[in-house]
């Protein structure tokens, strides 16, 4: 559930406003509603934090070194650091812009040979003049005869020359291009080259080396980023310019915690006035529920997602669903059996060594077994239909939905393609019932019976759906669901515009809008559809396990080689085809519950976490 929350304003003197700021960190309960704040102090800390993120970034970790797990670290010891790395950062960038910039003379050079720019500059008498160019081979061809040159080597269409008399005092029509001549010959060029690109190496190990200050520089961001928000609370309480004594600030507490925080105002002799939030404040959400429901968080921490405060908490539904998706999508039980043997593995050393078992474990215990589960009814083991057949792991098996019967494939296939629409249909119900029961809770109430409208639709799409994509015979589409549709369709024209100012100006807004409903129709109807994937995902997935079984049976029946060979083709085939399984459930899965469902449910996930201020 999303926690009730509370706005606050707290008061105080002026004087106080260090002193109140440190006391709401050491409360630590109150989510502070920061404004726009500027000071010098804040400035400055920004700054020395964009300096030291960049130092930090610049050395690459290294995992194999040898470092202290929490190394001692103060601010003035990590601005040192920090200098020291950026110092040899800019070092190792000027070495490098210098070897670049070498290079690019080289290059430019190098097809004229070696040869020392100071020779140009010598007096060689008897009228000789050395000037270096190049031509293409048509104007090398309307060279003047009496202008004096030597041929160097050259490309096929460009032609460079070494004139021994001026050319821009010879007659004729042709045109070409004086060479530029370079700071140094090529072979020095070349000994500053390498000279620049050894010391970039050098500062490069270097940084390398700084593994212990990358640590110390890690723990030093995190001191500074507590003093910067610290210092950004500061700047952001508001003096009142007409009581020069007053400041305030402002944020939002659980509604369950505000006796606390009136203990503590009391206390500290502050100003505190307690209301609930206006509707146009951007109020952070909260959620809590009981463990079991609570190990779905990790994926939200994933995708980076929190519901809006006036959103709906599908946490307990997102993790059922999600489940039932994963072991669909993987769809095999050996697959799940090796995922949950790591699980179980992981889950003891974690107990062992912290005393507690992480959410994430516990769900990757669950989406594992959950997949076990579904291969074991449905005789998907490695994709090999023999394993099925063994005691005990027959008897689980459901005829039905066994994968592996050749006889009545078409009837498995149709029977676990109804299953997928099954669960369309009850998500998507359930989305709308969700969304039902919090609209009949706000002003019009009058508006949620479109979702009952949306819900009737439903209904009726599904037998379409089942009529157009399992069997015109077996699934024929009652003549009730076309009213069904029609009426779901016809209460959301109705009820979806009314905001509470007359029925029928609703009902005209909601005509106005035709296109999106109709639009949203159809993509009701898709949605339902797109549940196949959970079948056809898993069906890929058992092919691509079939094609690397029957690779390696054959390669096995050629001698020690092909055994060894089959084993390899086994062991990187069953792999890949578990990695994708994985990408397939974050493709797929969660598609599923953040697109579909959500939209349905009415969730836009536009919220932000309930982050307390904390010293």
């Amino acid at each position: 559930m999303i926690v009730p929350m509370k706005k606050v304003r707290v008061l105080a003197l002026s004087h106080r406003k260090k002193e109140v700021t440190a006391a709401l960190g050491t409360l630590g309960t109150l989510h502070i509603e920061t404004r726009t704040a500027q000071s010098q102090d804040l400035e400055a800390l920004r700054e020395k934090h964009q300096r030291w993120q960049r130092a930090y970034l610049t050395i690459p970790e290294d995992k194999n070194a040898s470092v202290p797990s929490d190394p001692y670290a103060d601010l003035d010891s990590v601005e040192e650091i920090a200098e020291k790395v950026l110092e040899t950062a800019d070092e190792m960038k000027g070495f490098e812009d210098e070897a670049g910039r070498l290079q690019k003379e080289i290059d430019r050079i190098e097809p004229w040979g070696d040869f020392d720019p100071l020779l140009f500059d010598q007096d060689l008498g008897d009228s000789t003049y050395l000037f270096p160019a190049q031509l293409n081979k048509d104007h090398f061809r309307k060279i003047p005869v009496d202008l004096r040159y030597i041929l160097l080597p050259s490309e096929k269409d460009i032609k460079r020359v070494m004139f021994l008399d001026n050319p821009e005092e010879a007659e004729g029509d042709f045109q070409y291009e004086a060479l530029r001549l370079p700071e140094d010959s090529l072979s020095k060029l070349m000994k500053r080259r390498d000279e620049a690109l050894a010391g970039a190496e050098r500062m490069r190990t270097s940084i390398q080396s700084f593994q212990t200050e990358r640590k110390q520089l890690e723990k030093g961001l995190k001191l500074l980023e507590a003093e910067q928000e610290f210092a950004a609370v500061e700047a952001s309480l508001e003096d009142y310019e007409e009581l020069q004594l007053i400041t305030e600030i402002e944020g939002f507490i659980p509604e369950k915690q505000t006796g606390e925080l009136k203990s503590f105002a009391s206390k500290e002799g502050l100003g505190l006035v307690i209301q609930d939030p206006a509707s146009d404040d951007n109020v952070p959400t909260l959620t809590d529920n009981p463990r079991a429901v609570g190990i779905i968080k990790p994926i939200f921490n994933f995708m980076g997602t929190t519901p809006g405060y006036k959103e709906l908490d599908i946490s307990f539904w997102f993790l059922l669903f999600f489940t039932i998706f994963v072991a669909m999508i993987i769809g095999d039980a050996g697959y799940g059996a090796i995922l949950a043997v790591a699980a179980v593995f992981l889950s003891i050393s974690s107990k062992a060594k912290t005393g507690k078992v992480p959410d994430g474990l516990i769900l990757f215990n669950v989406l594992s077994f959950a997949t076990v589960a579904w291969g074991a009814v449905t005789g998907n083991w490695f994709g090999y239909g023999p394993i099925a057949d063994l005691p005990v792991l027959n008897q689980l098996v459901i005829p039905a939905l066994d994968s592996f019967d050749v006889e009545n494939s078409q009837a498995v296939t149709q029977m676990i393609q109804l299953i997928c629409f099954v669960i369309a249909l009850v998500h998507l119900l359930l989305a709308h019932l969700l969304a039902f029961s919090k609209k009949i809770q706000e002003r019009p109430r009058i508006h949620a019976i479109a979702d009952l409208g949306w819900l009737t639709a439903i209904i009726g799409l599904f037998f379409l759906v089942l009529n157009v994509v399992i069997s015109v015979e077996r699934y024929p589409v009652p003549d009730w669901s076309m009213y069904l549709i029609g009426g779901g369709i016809g209460a959301v024209f109705i009820f979806s515009a009314q905001e509470g100012d007359g029925f029928f100006k609703g009902i005209a807004r909601g005509l106005g809008n035709f296109i999106n409903i109709a639009l949203d129709g159809v993509s009701a109807f898709a949605d339902i559809i797109s549940y196949i994937r959970l079948f056809a995902v898993g069906l890929a997935s058992i092919e691509i396990a079939r094609s690397f079984n029957d690779m390696a049976e054959g390669m096995m029946e050629s001698g020690i080689g092909g055994i060894i060979g089959g084993i390899v083709v086994l062991a990187l085939g069953h792999t890949l085809n578990l990695v994708m399984g994985a990408l397939s459930v974050i493709v797929h899965g969660i598609r599923l519950k953040m697109l579909e469902f959500s939209s349905h449910v009415g969730n836009e996930w536009a919220g932000f976490e309930y982050k307390p201020f904390k010293n």
